[in-house]
């Protein structure tokens, strides 16, 4: 299951599969996050994401106030600083996304399922069923991107 991540303040999105957000959430955790939406933290001596997400499930939708998400912003720096050039890659880019994120604020998050069967306004941007996820940029020529320069070298 994929999970939309999105900023409305700054305006950036991402898009997230579930197990790896819950491996940034748990990440977050053992690095000084402590989450304002759970009842007891996840337990700290299993990195099994199938033991963990049950306690995370509260980070799978709805609101990430703009307190939890300092503290959270906080917490994926120190788990780059700490241990970035070992994780997987998935689970990099995912830190690396919710750091973008995070540092707009708060955020809320949606399962993707969810936006489709919704029916949201045709404005939103995430009411999209083809899955394009082009960059706001693309379609502009003057900024040329495909193009290479300097094809000399």
């Amino acid at each position: 299951m994929i999970i939309q991540v999105f900023n409305p303040v700054s305006g950036r999105r991402a898009r997230i599969e579930r197990r790896f957000l819950g491996k940034v959430l748990h990440l977050a955790c053992f690095h000084g996050w402590c989450p304002e939406r759970l009842d007891s933290p996840p337990p700290t001596s299993s990195w099994d994401t199938e033991m963990v997400m049950p306690y995370l499930t509260p980070y799978l939708s709805g609101t990430v106030s703009d307190t939890d998400a300092a503290g959270l912003l906080a917490g994926l720096r120190r788990v780059l600083a700490s241990e970035g050039a070992g994780l997987p890659s998935e689970v990099y880019l995912a830190v690396l996304g919710l750091i973008a994120i995070a540092e707009g604020g708060g955020f809320g998050l949606k399962p993707e399922d969810a936006s489709l069967d919704e029916g949201e306004a045709e404005g939103s941007p995430f009411s999209r069923r083809d899955g394009d996820m082009t960059l706001p940029c693309a379609d502009r020529p003057e900024i040329g991107l495909g193009t290479r320069r300097n094809a000399g070298f």
